[in-house]
């Protein structure tokens, strides 16, 4: 006699069988790793680096690889930042990899401006956030035309 069955742990979806006669099998975890932002926003002084951080719930037994694109909001590519898009490969066995964005000091005059990264297509895990804003704020070289 077989009991075969699937059960929805906290960490994800396992399948496993009993037997009811014999040896128990070990449990088999099936689920993939959730990727995503590590927050929800940033706030990045102008004219710093931006370091956007992208997180894996739990390690990946395989590499792991996702499209990454800024875009503009009321913050302009080459204006208030290089914009950044590529692929980013997480290492099997990691929880984390890092982009950056570098930015600009604003010529426009010292004001609150953002823009957002978006994640697309992963190679092996499921999708967590998608989004994030990042907001560039004036610096102490910034200056307010009057």
């Amino acid at each position: 006699m077989c009991l075969c069955g699937i059960s929805l742990g906290l960490m994800g979806l396992y399948l496993f069988t009993y037997k009811a006669f014999g040896q128990i099998p070990p449990i088999t975890q099936t689920t993939e790793s959730a990727i995503g932002f590590s927050e929800s926003s940033y706030t990045i002084v102008q004219g710093q680096t931006a370091e956007i951080v992208i997180t894996l719930n739990a390690p990946a037994q395989k590499d792991v690889s996702i499209e990454y694109e800024t875009s503009d909001e009321t913050a302009q590519a080459g204006r208030d930042y290089h914009a950044t898009s590529g692929t980013l490969t997480i290492p099997a066995g990691a929880l984390s990899g890092k982009l950056t964005i570098p930015t600009v000091v604003s010529k426009g005059g010292a004001r609150l401006r953002s823009m957002s990264m978006k994640l697309r297509s992963p190679s092996i895990a499921r999708m967590g956030s998608t989004t994030t804003r990042i907001y560039l704020v004036p610096g102490p070289d910034s200056r307010t035309c009057t």
